[in-house]
């Protein structure tokens, strides 16, 4: 029975990382069911993001990733092996010809969105004293979500729940996350240590998925190799230079269950975003304006990021 409670933990941090990711990546992003999803996709989503989460801490571990920028190169290596590998969309999609897809959607939104805010920033709030952090960025978030949600009527394929059901579905998404939060937590990420079995595992899964699915029906997905080797040096390089605090380390620290309530405030203000642009009847056709921004911000801070590391290993 001792060896069941690091287990338990072990399972919580897997799994609550890959809930946090999940939220962020698929809840946020699709805002509501899609007509052809069932809920019974969701755990299964939920499972694949909890491998995804698993990568993610592993980089985070082995790299001593200890700010935000080095943690949105992690980022962009979790959202290039989810579109590249599984979902095979960073190749080119209807909607956005390669090689823009490179950006959208790793670095412009499960880099700087699901990792460093969703996962580090908004997970660190929830440790902070005051309640201002968690209510700043759930407001924002929230507002984002909002409008992000109402564009998916606009969309060629257009999805519109009514405020009443997307509140449900959005209070029932954020339930979870706080969850899923409280799973991280116990699950102690200053303590994690992949096992070489299990990073075995996941390596296998990784190259079979490649080799037996992706590369025989998106050939071009070799193309990923040299993306994710150029994040694999960038990471190096950081390593060499850390001298701070991981950011598993600053993770730490216990949540406040203040904090933890404050997070109703972002579905809270995503309803009221959605119902009030429902109820105006606006023609806003958001998700092209706002992917294009995305698409552009996320690749100017994937830059910015590997001149920061550049220029920081060579100082030392």
């Amino acid at each position: 029975m001792k060896s069941l409670g690091p287990f338990a933990r072990r399972i919580g941090l897997l799994l609550g990382t890959g809930y946090v990711l999940h939220f962020f990546s698929e809840a946020v992003f699709w805002s509501q069911l899609r007509p052809d999803e069932g809920l019974q996709d969701r755990p299964l989503s939920w499972l694949l993001y909890s491998y995804f989460g698993y990568l993610t801490l592993v980089l985070m571990r082995h790299f001593r990733v200890h700010d935000a920028w080095g943690l949105l190169l992690v980022g962009a290596a979790f959202g290039w092996l989810g579109e590249g590998v599984f979902a095979m969309t960073l190749f080119g999609h209807p909607s956005m010809p390669f090689p823009f897809t490179i950006s959208w959607t790793a670095l412009a939104w499960h880099g700087p969105i699901s990792v460093v805010l969703g996962w580090h920033m908004l997970g660190m709030a929830l440790r902070q004293p005051s309640l201002r952090p968690v209510a700043g960025l759930a407001l924002g978030l929230g507002a984002f979500w909002g409008v992000w949600a109402y564009g998916w009527r606009f969309d060629a394929q257009p999805v519109a729940a009514g405020a009443l059901a997307f509140l449900a579905q959005a209070l029932i998404a954020t339930a979870l996350l706080a969850l899923a939060y409280v799973a991280v937590a116990a699950g102690r990420p200053a303590a994690f240590r992949p096992s070489r079995p299990g990073l075995i595992l996941a390596l296998l899964v990784l190259l079979a998925f490649t080799g037996l699915v992706t590369v025989p029906h998106v050939p071009i997905a070799l193309a990923l190799l040299p993306l994710l080797a150029l994040m694999l040096w960038l990471l190096l390089r950081r390593h060499r230079a850390a001298d701070a605090p991981t950011i598993l380390a600053q993770h730490a620290a216990p949540l406040r269950a203040r904090n933890l309530a404050g997070l109703a405030l972002m579905p809270l203000a995503a309803a009221a975003i959605y119902a009030l642009l429902g109820a105006a009847a606006l023609p806003l056709h958001t998700l092209p304006v706002l992917g294009v921004a995305a698409t552009v911000a996320g690749a100017v801070l994937f830059g910015i990021a590997t001149l920061r590391t550049l220029r920081r290993s060579n100082a030392t």
